[in-house]
């Protein structure tokens, strides 16, 4: 019955699109012999606005880690040959990543999450990065709010001045400081082989289960003894899993769960010879959109 509710949710959903495509595009049609960059974007802001408007209203239903997974589905396209727009929007589980800046606890002292501080150690080790320890320091130096250094050379603010403000790394261009600067102390090029885009994210606090990494849930069988091999069930309690109160506790502290309602949204634009892919974060419960970014 869930699976046939949220089977008519993805057809509306892409009716809408169908229905957001032609809307915004009847603005336009009448000017396409003299479409440039500036109409472009005038164009794709006006269907990027309709369409989170349409994903608000599609997903309001969404309750259950099923209901979710069957919307994680399909990639949702769109296109209107009269005109020459399209559009692929696909969604993936916005908490299959590690927040990097969960490295500290959200305590009166901002004291480090050991676990998954060990957890990050073990990723390092895995690449051969030479220096964990040192890497490490320049990433909580970032995350907190003092000037104190961990390690010589850590503290960013220091080096870089103004250009750096701790309190947390927001985005992907902040935390390539870090691996810069680790690269020019060090030497070590293999920083830049850990896969970090698809391990790391830099906003969200919980982290689903059914969506991990496979990376990280390969060190959490391997460390841990946490059984992470994946069946077609989704894993709904710590229960299902048979986990101890020892290994309970370290999902815990990695602020693990079993159904995180969180949508990581790409959508790819195309008018006529024009293309742009943007991506964003959106939260079913909150129904807030967050971390835009445009890729042209």
């Amino acid at each position: 019955m869930k699976r046939g509710v949220v089977m008519i949710m993805t057809l509306a959903l892409v009716l809408l699109l169908s229905l957001v495509v032609l809307r915004s595009t009847t603005t336009t049609e009448n000017y396409l012999s003299k479409m440039n960059d500036a109409m472009f974007n005038v164009q794709f802001n006006r269907t990027f606005l309709d369409m989170t408007d349409m994903i608000k209203t599609t997903t309001s239903q969404i309750k259950s880690a099923d209901m979710f997974a069957i919307l994680l589905k399909m990639p949702i396209v769109i296109s209107d040959d009269k005109s020459g727009l399209g559009g692929v929007l696909r969604l993936n589980s916005g908490a299959g990543k590690i927040n990097i800046n969960n490295l500290l606890n959200k305590d009166e002292n901002s004291t480090i999450n050991q676990t998954l501080y060990e957890v990050f150690e073990s990723l390092l080790r895995d690449y051969q990065v030479s220096d964990s320890r040192f890497f490490m320091s320049l990433v909580l130096d970032l995350i907190d709010e003092d000037k104190e250094q961990r390690s010589y050379g850590s503290e960013l603010a220091h080096v870089e001045g103004a250009s750096v403000w701790d309190g947390g790394i927001t985005n992907k261009k902040a935390f390539e400081k870090i691996l810069n600067a680790y690269m020019k102390n060090t030497s070590d090029f293999r920083i830049y082989k850990v896969p970090w885009d698809k391990i790391i994210r830099f906003n969200g606090e919980k982290i689903d289960y059914n969506y991990l990494n496979s990376t990280i849930k390969a060190i959490l069988e391997r460390d841990y003894g946490i059984n992470t091999l994946r069946s077609d069930e989704l894993i709904k309690s710590d229960e299902d899993l048979m986990l101890s109160n020892a290994q309970k506790s370290i999902l815990s502290d990695l602020h693990v769960q079993y159904y995180v309602p969180v949508l990581d949204c790409n959508f790819n634009f195309s008018y006529l010879n024009n293309n742009m892919s943007i991506d964003f974060v959106y939260d079913l419960e909150k129904r807030r959109i967050s971390n835009i970014e445009t890729i042209f």
